[in-house]
């Protein structure tokens, strides 16, 4: 019975078990924009027609993600390429665009995807769950950069498909760090047999940007949301910018009518409402380095690593209390802290082997910081011997990264 289905599906993680584990959303900690929201109101009881069927890639909303775009991107980058409504494509949320990617380049046996460990995991979930051959490679215990070598290796020659997506994140999730020097690098030097994607998903965050030059480069694709920074995960909207032959390749695998009006219009009205929702980026960007730095004080005390990042939260690893404990202990651990911080309510998740702290208002920051103490210390954490165990601890550093790409940019 059921024989027809594939065989593989029992290995995969399907959407509702995805949700299951996916942590909760931080208190409202961002007030909406009350003019936006008034403006959403009116234009969702005005300008939806339920009995039509949504326009395919619409227009106005790539005009006015290009006009995005171009605004924010770094000043002396705006001149490589022009970046228009061609260079847009739009779907109901980045993984829909992750998946429309894998389709137009991997499905089939054609090809396999290449990422770094831990990095989201949407990319790698997507592709298993179409048959897609999935390479990972790991990353450097001192700055979390991905293994290069290991990169090229796969690259060069594989026995099984060849790689033909390469997946990163600037910054990573759920690391938070942006991609080094020596990353970009490579990332320029391959060849066009292979596609370069760029996960910039938390840009209004970070501002640091690859697009203006994605633009002018045939095998790159930078990748947005409007679920995070815009709050606008109820309305899921992804996008990416890109040249126009592959923005024209994408759109033979999409779907008709895959955005709904309602995610349109939100869309758009977050663009023109830009500088109000966005307005309290940087008092974010100093609680996430607020959070950090006590965090970091609580991980010196305790045995932890906390790797300060670019994205919407921290990233904390906690290390083996002693040499005789396995890895398999110590994530056990890790899942008890991040279950006792779910169940508070707090916005934390497990995340490759260590644990993503959201970051949002003072208040709550202080609260989650607060309780990341007393799981840690319930958990083992906290003990004198763990205090007094030798570690070598190596942070990156700000200025490091800020000089990790050429393409710094502004909100604007």
């Amino acid at each position: 019975m059921f024989s027809f289905l594939r065989r593989d599906l029992p290995t995969l993680v399907g959407a509702a078990r995805a949700r299951e584990a996916r942590a909760p959303e931080p208190a409202p900690s961002r007030p909406r924009s009350r003019s936006f929201t008034n403006a959403l109101a009116l234009a969702l009881r005005d300008r939806v027609a339920a009995n039509r069927y949504p326009q395919a890639n619409p227009e106005a909303l790539r005009d006015a993600i290009a006009e995005y775009v171009r605004a924010t991107a770094c000043p002396a980058l705006r001149s490589r390429a022009p970046l228009t409504a061609a260079n847009v494509l739009v779907d109901a949320g980045a993984a829909r665009v992750l998946e429309l990617i894998l389709k137009a380049t991997c499905v089939g046996g054609r090809g396999a995807a290449l990422l770094a460990e831990p990095t989201c995991p949407r990319a790698r979930d997507i592709a298993r769950a179409l048959g897609i051959e999935v390479v990972t490679v790991g990353r450097a215990d001192d700055d979390l950069s991905m293994d290069l070598d290991g990169a090229r290796a796969e690259l060069r020659g594989r026995a099984g498909a060849p790689v033909r997506v390469v997946f990163v994140g600037h910054p990573n999730t759920p690391t938070g760090n942006p991609l080094t020097p020596e990353e970009l690098a490579w990332l320029r030097s391959i060849r066009d047999d292979a596609l370069v994607v760029i996960d910039e998903r938390e840009f209004e965050y970070a501002g640091e940007t690859l697009a203006a030059e994605a633009v002018g480069r045939p095998n790159w694709i930078v990748l947005r949301s409007f679920s995070r920074a815009f709050g606008l995960a109820e309305h899921p909207v992804g996008y990416v910018v890109a040249h126009p032959v592959l923005i024209t390749a994408l759109a033979k695998v999409q779907l008709p009518d895959s955005v709904p009006a309602t995610s349109v219009i939100a869309a758009w009205l977050a663009l023109q409402h830009r500088h109000a929702l966005l307005a309290d980026i940087p008092a974010l960007r100093s609680e996430r380095r607020r959070v950090f730095q006590q965090l970091d004080a609580l991980a010196l005390a305790s045995g932890a690593r906390v790797w300060p990042g670019r994205g919407d939260g921290v990233f904390m690893q906690l290390v083996p209390l002693s040499s005789s404990e396995s890895h398999a202990a110590a994530l056990a651990r890790r899942d008890r802290v991040v279950e006792s911080l779910q169940n508070a309510g707090l916005p934390a998740r497990a995340a490759g082997d260590g644990l993503r702290l959201g970051v949002g208002a003072p208040q709550q920051n202080h609260v989650l910081v607060a309780a990341v103490g007393r799981a840690m210390q319930r958990w083992g954490h906290g003990s004198k011997r763990t205090r007094d165990a030798r570690r070598k601890r190596r942070y990156f550093s700000g200025a490091q990264r800020a000089s990790s790409s050429s393409s710094g940019s502004f909100i604007a």
